[in-house]
């Protein structure tokens, strides 16, 4: 069940504090958007969205896992969105007051099976603690090649000894993931990685070492011998 909750603050206007972006650059409301974004603590890492009707979408990670910023920015208005596992504000700006209106929405179901940002959380503390790399690969049992790459992963993580955790697609139906025979793969249950682009391509794989999580994951096969190229190179 989720309960709304709808308050108008208004923020008042702040010096120049120094956030500054390209990406961001003559958004309505600027001044304010940049002080609540700093307010937060983050460093963000802007990736563009579709542009349509003179509208600008984004998006960019926290820096916890499964907590992003989303934003819209029109012609007249910028609305900022932090999107958490529990709550997802929305803050509206609206030239030429530029008042902020918020709209807080409090969740209360959240899905704890496959693979989800909890225990992806889990997975890069235990790497930061241990000092250790790894991959996190996504197949699905409908692509021949990505068949091929989670076992060719699964060898050459053994003979390189990194981590891996396997993931598959959770549309997948229940008999193609029976004949693959890749054991101990999870359902991709994580919005982070979702947010990262991951389920855009099968096979994809991000690398993660010492408790870092890249940016951006790469999608495609690569053959055995490529594929250990790139990891050698990366971790």
């Amino acid at each position: 069940m989720k309960y709304f909750l709808k308050l108008v603050l208004i923020f008042g206007v702040l010096p120049n504090i120094g956030y500054s972006n390209t990406v961001l650059s003559n958004i309505p409301c600027q001044e304010q958007v940049f002080s609540l974004l700093l307010s937060w603590g983050h460093e963000y890492s802007w990736s563009q969205g579709v542009n349509f009707n003179q509208t600008k979408t984004l998006k960019s990670p926290t820096d916890k896992i499964g907590n992003w910023v989303y934003m819209t920015a029109a012609p007249s208005s910028t609305i900022i969105t932090k999107d958490t596992v529990e709550l997802r504000q929305t803050f509206e700006f609206e030239l030429p007051q530029c008042v902020a209106k918020v709209e807080s929405t409090l969740k209360q179901e959240v899905t704890n099976n496959g693979f989800t940002d909890e225990k992806l959380q889990t997975l890069l503390e235990e790497s930061k603690k241990k000092n250790t790399s790894g991959i996190i690969y996504l197949w699905s049992p409908h692509m021949t090649l990505s068949v091929t790459g989670a076992q060719e992963v699964k060898k050459l993580s053994k003979e390189l000894g990194i981590g891996l955790t396997l993931v598959h697609d959770s549309r997948a139906e229940l008999e193609p993931l029976r004949r693959a025979s890749i054991s101990q793969s999870q359902v991709m249950n994580s919005r982070d990685l979702s947010n990262r682009g991951f389920e855009t391509h099968f096979p994809s794989l991000i690398f993660y070492q010492n408790g870092e999580l890249e940016r951006y994951p790469r999608p495609g096969y690569d053959n055995y011998e490529r594929l250990k190229e790139v990891v050698s190179s990366k971790l």
